[in-house]
C-alpha cells in the first residue's frame, strides 16, 4: 500500500448524477461524462481514480421520475466528508474533485472545510 501511496499522493473522486434527464437518454449521463474524464485524468497523470459519487439532490424537481436517486444535501455534505476523511485517513494528501452536476456544488463545498481542518 505504501508504494501506491507514494506513486498516487493525489486521490480523484469524480462527483456525478443519477437522474431521468428525459426518456430521449439514459440515467446518469452526468456521472458517464465526468467518469470518463477522470478517468482520462488518472490515466495522464497516474493518479489514484476513485468510482464517481452518484446521486441527486433536487428532491422536487426530478423524483417523481422513475430511476431517480434523490438525497438530501445536508446527507449528501455529511457522506462527502465521510470519504474525503478516509481517503485522507489511508495517507493520501491531496483529493481533486471533478463535479459533473451543478447541484453537487453546494455539498461539495460543504465537505471540504471540515476535510482540511
Amino acid at each position: 500500500m505504501a508504494e501506491v501511496l507514494t506513486r498516487h499522493p493525489l486521490a480523484i473522486l469524480p462527483l456525478g448524477s443519477l437522474e431521468f434527464d428525459g426518456p430521449h437518454n439514459r440515467r446518469g449521463p452526468d456521472s458517464i461524462v465526468i467518469s470518463g474524464i477522470a478517468e482520462c485524468l488518472a490515466t495522464r497523470t497516474g493518479r489514484l481514480l476513485f468510482p464517481a459519487i452518484q446521486s441527486r439532490q433536487r428532491l422536487a424537481h426530478t423524483a417523481h421520475f422513475p430511476g431517480t436517486a434523490s438525497v438530501r444535501p445536508e446527507v449528501m455534505t455529511l457522506y462527502y466528508a465521510g470519504v474525503g476523511r478516509n481517503i485522507l485517513r489511508i495517507g493520501l494528501r491531496e483529493i481533486f474533485i471533478p463535479n459533473g452536476h451543478d447541484g453537487k456544488s453546494g455539498p461539495g463545498r460543504g465537505a471540504s472545510a471540515p476535510v482540511a481542518d
